[in-house]
């Protein structure tokens, strides 16, 4: 028997016959929860762009309908066939389906694969979870990435496009703190100061990093880059990277 109440409250995305989608929080039955080892009282999740896309109609990221969106997710375990998740416990949870071809983390309880769950590190509350979130998490596997390539503080400036999103700002500023010279890359002109403080060594307009170029290859200049954008901005990065150097793309915009 399930430990998720028959009705529970949920933000809803539900795309009609004329394309259009409606949305906004309403009852969602228990019955249409997916199966899974894991039933999860939700504390927190945190707000993507894939979000966004999962509730508009050009989106093209949502593949079923109606559903619940948030690739993320934090809270307490309520029931669990899985002898490794206790009842009680604090998880989390993201990417995989979530938000995306199976209901996510924008509603008061959520039924979960046990694969998909991770037990809450020691000293970290639901709430400072998704705060960092799947996009802090995507920023830190970048630098991860980076890194495991042979990037060292020293070894000259990194790019971070995209500068003033989740992942690009989360990206700057771990960077920063392990004592890399960073450019941010923005389309955004009046962020430029709070890039600045948050200790880019400078500021790039995006139109800079989206040129195009009927050159393969231009002067080598960065060290290493966390793309957050794609489209046009990755060929520019590919053209100017110093021999040797990587780049960490984790675009859904571009």
């Amino acid at each position: 028997m399930s430990a998720i109440p028959a009705g529970f409250r949920a933000y809803v995305a539900e795309k009609a016959e004329d394309g259009s989608v409606a949305r906004g929080v309403r009852a969602f039955a228990e019955a249409d929860l997916p199966p899974g080892e894991v039933e999860i009282r939700i504390l927190w999740s945190s707000v993507n762009y894939k979000d966004g896309l999962a509730t508009t109609a050009n989106g093209r990221v949502a593949r079923i309908s109606p559903l619940i969106p948030g690739i993320d997710l934090a809270g307490e375990v309520v029931a669990s066939t899985d002898a490794g998740i206790a009842v009680g416990s604090q998880v989390l949870a993201h990417g995989y389906e979530l938000g995306v071809s199976r209901h996510g983390g924008f509603a008061e309880y959520q039924r979960v694969p046990a694969g998909w769950v991770v037990p809450l590190p020691a000293g970290l509350s639901p709430r400072e979870a998704m705060a960092v979130g799947t996009a802090g998490f995507t920023a830190a596997m970048s630098v991860l990435r980076l890194e495991e390539r042979g990037l060292v503080a020293g070894s000259g400036p990194v790019l971070v496009t995209g500068a003033t999103g989740g992942v690009g700002r989360t990206a700057v500023g771990v960077l920063v703190a392990r004592g890399y010279e960073v450019w941010a890359a923005t389309g955004k002109p009046e962020a430029a100061e709070e890039l600045l403080a948050l200790g880019a060594a400078g500021v790039l307009d995006r139109a800079e990093v989206t040129a195009e170029s009927p050159r393969p290859l231009e002067s080598e200049r960065w060290a290493g880059a966390v793309d957050c954008v794609g489209g046009s901005t990755l060929p520019y990065i590919l053209r100017t990277l110093r021999y040797g150097a990587a780049v960490a793309s984790s675009v859904n915009t571009g």
